[in-house]
């Protein structure tokens, strides 16, 4: 699915090293507004699942049944012993999935989700810029086909302003500025949703950070943790090069005492959110394939 990020690697076994579930509440709010069964009633497909974090909270909060997919093996497998060591081996299922195409039936679900997915969609051309979203659109179709009439869509992503504000990402500033070029606008997430026959109903700004406000303010998070390069995709996808220079980087301002000052000088968190999830409804007038 992803055509920068190796989830394979270890952008998968570092995943959860400091990523947190943030948002699920947000999600489970616009599922419990806008599905056409009771939330507890509810069948979810999640594109993307990763490693299940945010499956595990919306089951803990009542959700009927998750059926998970990601296009990383090793994801899955970390997912599927997650869930099952929580106990909710009657409310999951497990597949290997690569957008578009996703092979289940028509009408088969009342809600679906994906998180920080759709940057990985897309491919930049020689010149570092999308000229064509369409990837992104297609998964959008294919999660309308899939939904019951009146079924919701909640997409979780990162705007270029909110993607490339981590202060952390000015680190890999060559790997910044190819990620953020990956990442929709808000106005263009709300065209392919709309354009795949979505109504949108609902959006909202991640205000916590993903890997916590605490672990992301914490400026001696990659002196402390070595696994932490590989908290964030924008971080997970640098080059061995461009990696251990940004270590060389951090070693010296770590010297000089500078890396507090590194981090409020890039922080765009603060202006920005690190995220922001919209929800879009199939009318319940509509059917598979419009």
């Amino acid at each position: 699915m992803s055509t920068f990020t190796n989830y394979d690697s270890s952008a998968a076994s570092d995943y959860d090293v400091a990523r947190l579930p943030i948002g699920a509440d947000i999600m489970e709010k616009f599922i419990r507004k806008n599905s056409p069964a009771g939330y507890e009633q509810t069948n979810l497909v999640d594109f993307g699942t990763g490693t299940g974090s945010y499956i595990v909270e919306l089951l803990k909060s009542g959700l009927k049944y998750a059926m998970c997919t990601d296009f990383s093996q090793i994801m899955l497998d970390k997912c599927e012993a997650k869930l099952s060591a929580g106990g909710f081996d009657e409310r999951f299922g497990i597949k290997k999935v690569c957008l578009p195409d996703s092979g289940f039936k028509n009408d088969e679900f009342e809600a679906a989700k994906c998180s920080m997915v759709i940057h990985h969609l897309v491919k930049t051309n020689e010149n570092g810029v999308v000229d064509d979203w369409s990837p992104i659109g297609n998964a959008f179709s294919e999660a309308f086909r899939i939904l019951k009439p009146g079924g919701v869509f909640v997409v979780a992503f990162s705007t270029p302003e909110q993607r490339g504000g981590n202060w952390y990402a000015h680190l890999v500033p060559a790997t910044r500025a190819r990620t953020i070029a990956r990442c929709p606008s808000k106005e263009k997430v709300r065209e392919l949703l709309q354009g795949a026959g979505f109504e949108v109903t609902d959006e909202e700004v991640m205000t916590n950070h993903y890997c916590s406000n605490e672990t992301y303010y914490d400026h001696e998070i990659f002196c402390k943790n070595q696994r932490a390069w590989f908290m964030d995709s924008v971080l997970s996808s640098a080059t061995e090069e461009e990696r251990e220079a940004a270590k060389a980087k951090v070693k010296e301002f770590a010297e000089k005492n500078e890396l507090k000052k590194f981090l409020e000088e890039h922080d765009d968190f603060k202006n920005f959110g690190c995220g922001t999830i919209i929800a879009g409804v199939k009318g319940l007038s509509a059917t598979a394939g419009q």
